[in-house]
């Protein structure tokens, strides 16, 4: 999804479809969401290798409904 060999500055739209710059700002106050890189004073920067591993870390495979359950 995101180009492996970039860095996605905080501002950068292409990551609002991760989650809004406020939530991003939350989750790292919080210590949580994908790693990133603080460049100095507050300028944050995403590399898109660590954002494509994230998002494969959140994967879900939905269970297949037409198995019945075990009794």
């Amino acid at each position: 999804m995101f180009d492996e060999t970039k860095l996605y500055l905080n501002t950068d739209e292409a990551l609002d479809v991760i989650a809004p710059r406020h939530t991003r700002n939350d989750w790292r106050y919080k210590g949580v969401g994908p790693a990133y890189i603080k460049l100095g004073g507050l300028r944050i920067a995403y590399s898109g290798k660590d954002l494509n591993e994230w998002l494969r870390e959140r994967r879900i495979e939905p269970a297949d409904r037409l198995v019945p359950a075990a009794a």
